[in-house]
């Protein structure tokens, strides 16, 4: 993954979430944010530990061999 594509999923993340916090939940941009990747991050910790066989993409891999043009 280059830093472009990275750099990309980063703010197409923080607009996916801003939007529904601003739309519906009526916080600031930042704090509507920061609540809604906070809970969409316990929500994929929770889905781990139901189905610890559950292969999901990780970013993490993708992200090892780019690290350094960053």
């Amino acid at each position: 993954m280059s830093a472009l594509e990275f750099f990309s999923l980063i703010v197409s993340t923080a607009a996916l979430l801003g939007w529904p916090s601003r739309r519906w939940l009526k916080l600031p941009l930042t704090i509507g944010t920061m609540l809604l990747t906070v809970l969409v991050s316990l929500g994929l910790l929770a889905l781990s530990q139901l189905y610890p066989g559950l292969k999901a993409y990780t970013l993490a891999s993708d992200l090892k061999p780019g690290v350094g043009e960053l």
